[in-house]
């Protein structure tokens, strides 16, 4: 069986999404505050901001970052500034990605994801859908608990 270069695109993101919600998940912020020390936490902020901005499908729990370093001592205009610039080009990256995406993403996905959305936003369920992204939205911060 040959894939071709979108099936490729596509398992390879996939992939990267599951490694990232495997190492977030495994890393705890004391390890992280032993590595990094004080002198680099406003690229540590930047990095965590970036990375909260991209992550669509899993959450991460940068604010917690943000909140750690400022209790260490950074100051907090320097930590807004590093972690709000991230975030800015953390979700630009996500809209980009997720707007480029169909042209990476296998056909059978495009046409099932398409299928959905079209149910999705039937008259008949449209009033569910804040319900579901409320409910998306809780579970994936109660995982970053």
């Amino acid at each position: 069986m040959s894939l071709s270069k979108r099936n490729i695109l596509f398992i390879v993101f996939i992939a990267l999404i599951v490694l990232w919600t495997f190492f977030v998940n495994q890393i705890s912020f004391e390890k992280v505050t032993e590595v990094i020390g004080g002198r680099n936490g406003y690229i540590v902020a930047f990095v965590a901001g970036f990375l909260g901005g991209i992550s669509t499908f899993t959450t991460v729990p940068y604010t917690l970052v943000i909140i750690g370093l400022g209790a260490a001592g950074l100051s907090p205009w320097g930590l807004g500034l590093a972690a709000g610039t991230g975030l800015l080009l953390g979700d630009t990256t996500s809209y980009l990605i997720g707007y480029h995406g169909r042209g990476v993403m296998p056909t059978g996905a495009a046409k099932l994801l398409d299928r959905f959305s079209g149910w999705l936003l039937n008259a008949k369920y449209s009033r569910f859908v804040p319900f579901f992204v409320f409910l998306y939205a809780a579970f994936f911060h109660f995982q970053t608990m």
